[in-house]
C-alpha cells in the first residue's frame, strides 16, 4: 500500500520507462558524425587498426593524450568490431548519464516522483551551451557523457558531505574528459569548502601547481608560460569561434537565459540546498568564465584558451533545468507565474526539438524573471505584472508560428518524424500525470513511448550506415587511392574509418588547431590552396573556411581544378560529388541504399 500523495514501484517503473523514452527521442543516434568522428578516428589510431599518423588531424598532435576513452573505444572496436563497438558505448552513456542524472536529481528533490519529473523537464529543454554546438547528453559518441555523469556523481555526493568519495568520481571525470570536469570540479570544490576564502585558496594553490609544473617542464603545464603568436591568433579567431568569448554571438547569450532565470530564482528558495546550488553554480560560472575571457581573449595564453573555462556553462544549463521544476512546484499557487513558468518550458523544449537557436524562449525567460520582480502587492506592481503576462501571448504565437514552418520546410517524411516525436514527447508527460492514481494507464503509455522512441533511436542516413556497416568500398576506386595523397571532398569518415588512409583536408581536421599551432598553421594554408574549388568542406560549417565563390552556383571549370592542383604538388587524387566539364575522370558509386553516391576521381598528374 502507498501513502496518500505518493507514487506506488508499478507507477515509479512507468517514470523511469518515460524517461528513458524521453533520452532515445531527443537524442537520436546520429552516427559518427562531428566529433564523434574525430574520437573514432583517435581509437583507431592508439589501439592500432589504422595507421594515420600522416593524417593533418594526427602528424601535429591530437587530444587522445588528454582522454583514456579513445584507449577503451579502440580496444572494444578491436575486440567486438566497429559496429558492435559503436552501439555498447553509445548505450552505456546513455545508461550511466541517465543513472548518475536520476541520483543527483533524487539528491536535489529527495521525493522520487518530483526527481523523475525534473529529469524529464531538463531532458526535453534546450540543453545546448557555450556559443551552440555543445549539449549536455549529447547524441554523439564522445567521453563527454561519461564525463557528465561522474562530474553529477561528485555534484550529488558533495550536496550529502559525501566528499571523499565525490573527490573520486571528479577523478573519474578528468580521465574521461578534462574539460569537462574544471566545471565540475569548480562545483564540487565550492559545495565540499562551503567558504569563499577557502575556494580561493584551493585556486591559488591549484594554479601555483600548475606553475611549477609549468616550470619543470611538463606539458600541457608549458603551455601556461606561452601565448598565441599574432599568425595563429589570428587563425583562431578567424575560424575558431568557439574559442574565444569575446567572439561569441548574441545566441550565445539567449541559450542562458532560461538557465540563468530559473537559478537567479532559486538563490531565493525556502530549500536551503536548492538555494545553495544555484548560487554556488552561478558563480563559480561566472569566475570561470571570467578567467577564461581574461586569460585567453585578453592575454592569449595558450593553457587558458585550451582549458576552455566556459565549459563551466555545460553544468550551467544542465543544472539550471534540472531545477525548472523546482520553481513549478513553489509556485503552484501562483497561478499565472506557474503557467509562464511552463510554457517557458514548453517553448525551450520545441525549439531544442527543431534544432533551432533559441529565439522565443529568452523571451519568455526574460518576461518571466520581470514577473518575478513585479509579483508583488499594490496596484502598481500588479498591473505591471499582468502587463509583461500578456507580452507572453504573441510570443507564445510566434512560437507555434515557428513550429508551423519548420514542418512546412522539411520533407513529408521528416515533418512526420519530427510530428512523431513530438507525440512521443506528449505521452511520456501524459505517463507522469497517470503514475499516482492510474498507474496501469501509466505501464502501457510508458511501454508505448518505449517502443516508439526504439523504433526512431536510429537516425542515421544511409552514408552514415554505410560507413558504419560491413559495405565495401568498390575495389577499382581503392586502387586509386592507396598509397595517394588524396582530397575526397566530404569523404572524410570513408577515408579514416573505410581505408584507414590519411585525407588531405576537411573541415573537421582542424578541431585541434585551438591546442596545436602547426596544425592550425597548415590546416589554413591546405584550406586556402583548396578553397577555389568551394566543395561542401567549405561551406558545412560555420567555423569552416568559406569557398571563393561566395555562396554562387556556378559549376565548377577545369582551369580552377587545375590551378588547385598546380599550387599543390603534394596532391595526388581529387574525389568530387560534381563532374567538371572540359575533364575526363573515372565514375565510380559509393555507398548504400538511397544515398548511394556517384562520384568523380581526378588524376591532379593528368591535369597538371
Amino acid at each position: 500500500m502507498k501513502r496518500a500523495g505518493q507514487i506506488s514501484g508499478f507507477g515509479y517503473v512507468a517514470c523511469i520507462l518515460a524517461v528513458v523514452s524521453l533520452y532515445l527521442v531527443t537524442r537520436p543516434y546520429v552516427g559518427l558524425y562531428h566529433d564523434g568522428l574525430l574520437y573514432a578516428a583517435q581509437a583507431l589510431q592508439v589501439s592500432g587498426i589504422h595507421d594515420l599518423s600522416a593524417d593533418l588531424f594526427f602528424s601535429s598532435g591530437n587530444q587522445s593524450a588528454f582522454s583514456l576513452f579513445p584507449q577503451v573505444q579502440g580496444i572494444l572496436i578491436r575486440e567486438l568490431g566497429l559496429t558492435p563497438a559503436v552501439l555498447l558505448l553509445q548505450l552505456s552513456g546513455a545508461a550511466v548519464w541517465l543513472l548518475s542524472a536520476v541520483f543527483l536529481a533524487r539528491v536535489i528533490y529527495v521525493d522520487r516522483f518530483l526527481a523523475l519529473g525534473a529529469l524529464m523537464v531538463a531532458l526535453v529543454m534546450f540543453p545546448h551551451y557555450g556559443n551552440g554546438p555543445l549539449s549536455y547528453a549529447e547524441n554523439l559518441l564522445t567521453p563527454r557523457p561519461f564525463a557528465e555523469a561522474f562530474g553529477m556523481m561528485a555534484i550529488a555526493l558533495a550536496l550529502r558531505d559525501r566528499h571523499v568519495v565525490g573527490l573520486g568520481f571528479v577523478a573519474l571525470c578528468f580521465i574521461f574528459h578534462p574539460l569537462t570536469a574544471l566545471g565540475a570540479m569548480a562545483i564540487w570544490t565550492a559545495l565540499t569548502l562551503k567558504s569563499v576564502v577557502l575556494v580561493i585558496a584551493a585556486a591559488l594553490i591549484a594554479a601555483a601547481a600548475v606553475w611549477i609544473a609549468a616550470n619543470a617542464g611538463i606539458d600541457p603545464a608549458t603551455w601556461l608560460l606561452q601565448t598565441y603568436d599574432p599568425a595563429w591568433k589570428q587563425i583562431l579567431v578567424d575560424r575558431s569561434s568557439m574559442g574565444f568569448i569575446s567572439l561569441w554571438s548574441l545566441p550565445a547569450l539567449q541559450m542562458l537565459a532560461v538557465p540563468f532565470v530559473v537559478m537567479a530564482v532559486a538563490t531565493g528558495s525556502p530549500n536551503m540546498k536548492i538555494a545553495q546550488l544555484a548560487r554556488i553554480v552561478i558563480l563559480m560560472s561566472f569566475l570561470l568564465v571570467a578567467i577564461g575571457f581574461v586569460g585567453a581573449d585578453i592575454y592569449g595564453n595558450r593553457l587558458i584558451g585550451a582549458l576552455q573555462f566556459w565549459r563551466v556553462l555545460g553544468w550551467f544549463t544542465l543544472i539550471g533545468n534540472l531545477l525548472a521544476l523546482h520553481l513549478v512546484v513553489t509556485w503552484g499557487a501562483n497561478k499565472s507565474l506557474s503557467v509562464l513558468l511552463i510554457a517557458t518550458i514548453a517553448v525551450s523544449g520545441v525549439e531544442h526539438m527543431l534544432d533551432r537557436m533559441p529565439i522565443f524562449s529568452p523571451v519568455f525567460a526574460v518576461l518571466l524573471g520581470l514577473a518575478v520582480v513585479f509579483d508583488q502587492r499594490g496596484r502598481f506592481w500588479k498591473f505591471l505584472r499582468w502587463s509583461v503576462l500578456a507580452l507572453a501571448v504573441p510570443v507564445l504565437v510566434g512560437a507555434g508560428s515557428l513550429i508551423y514552418i519548420q514542418l512546412v520546410d522539411e520533407t513529408t517524411q521528416d515533418a512526420v518524424q519530427m510530428l512523431v516525436r513530438f507525440g512521443l514527447i506528449a505521452i511520456a508527460g501524459l505517463v507522469f500525470a497517470a503514475a499516482r492514481d492510474r498507474t496501469f494507464l501509466a505501464a502501457l503509455l510508458a511501454v508505448f513511448a518505449m517502443l516508439g522512441s526504439i523504433t526512431l533511436y536510429d537516425a542515421r542516413d544511409g552514408w552514415s550506415r554505410f560507413v558504419e556497416g560491413p559495405y565495401k568500398v568498390p575495389q577499382r576506386l581503392q586502387s586509386y587511392l592507396a598509397d595517394k595523397t588524396v582530397y575526397w571532398e566530404d569523404g572524410l569518415s570513408v577515408m579514416w574509418i573505410k581505408l584507414g588512409q590519411p585525407q588531405y583536408y576537411s573541415c573537421e581536421q582542424g578541431a585541434g588547431s585551438l591546442f596545436f599551432d602547426r596544425q592550425a598553421t597548415e590546416f589554413e594554408r591546405r584550406a586556402r590552396l583548396l578553397a577555389p574549388l568551394d566543395t561542401i568542406d567549405f561551406n558545412q560549417y560555420s567555423v569552416c573556411p568559406g569557398g571563393t565563390k561566395s555562396g554562387q552556383d556556378d559549376a565548377l571549370d577545369w582551369k580552377t581544378v587545375q590551378t588547385v592542383c598546380r599550387a599543390a604538388p603534394e596532391l595526388d587524387v581529387l574525389v568530387l560529388n560534381d563532374a567538371v566539364p572540359g575533364l575526363t575522370g573515372e565514375r565510380v558509386r559509393v555507398g548504400w541504399g538511397r544515398t548511394t553516391r556517384e562520384l568523380h576521381v581526378f588524376t591532379c598528374a593528368e591535369i597538371r
